[in-house]
């Protein structure tokens, strides 16, 4: 999962807007794109990102919760 959001965060850093799940998959080295789906869910669930459903790359990374 932490390696999905450095991806993520490293990503928007050099190009301002979120990679595809494709593009999360080979900046992560995982070949399955349900896997980075998961992880992905899993951020959410976490509180690290939010994703808007039905939106292609509309993921907003969020500040790491203080608790």
């Amino acid at each position: 999962m932490e390696t999905v959001l450095k991806a993520l965060r490293e990503y928007v850093k050099e190009n301002g807007y979120v990679p595809s799940v494709r593009e999360l998959c080979k900046l992560t080295g995982y070949k399955s794109t349900s896997t980075i789906h998961r992880m992905l869910h899993n951020l959410e669930t976490a509180g690290l990102i939010e994703i808007k459903k039905g939106c292609f790359r509309c993921i907003k990374i969020l500040k790491k919760p203080l608790i």
